[in-house]
């Protein structure tokens, strides 16, 4: 079967990151952080308990990427379908013109003759 048109279909890859909030490393102020030698820095012992840790600040961070498949369907006009088409019409033309004409009956005159008449006579 032809079609009117040609059909491609094409299709390429395409990477969509993937994002995920993470928890951000809090900073390390304590100016005895970096030496593991010290005790406990001064004043460790008195005074009110420390403040709870502040909750962390999150950060958007790239954890990898999705792979999708995108597809296209493009039909392209065939330029032979013109002509199949022409040639089934006038094929259904010739058809009709075939069909429209009544056909011609002989019928008996009576003499012996025979002639063409649309009614017997």
């Amino acid at each position: 079967m032809l079609l009117p048109f040609d059909t491609s279909l094409n299709f390429w890859l395409m990477a969509v990151p993937q994002y995920e909030w993470l928890p951000q490393a809090p900073p390390d102020t304590s100016p005895y952080a970096a030496d593991s030698d010290c005790p406990d820095p001064p004043g460790a012992d008195d005074g009110p308990a420390p403040p709870a840790p502040p909750t962390p600040q999150l950060q958007l961070v790239m954890t990898g990427v999705e792979w999708l498949v995108v597809l296209i369907w493009t039909p392209r006009d065939n330029p032979f379908w013109e002509q199949v088409a022409q040639t089934e019409r006038d094929r259904d033309d010739q058809r009709n013109e075939t069909r429209a004409t009544p056909p011609h009956r002989r019928f008996p005159t009576g003499d012996g003759d025979t002639g063409v008449s649309g009614t017997p006579g």
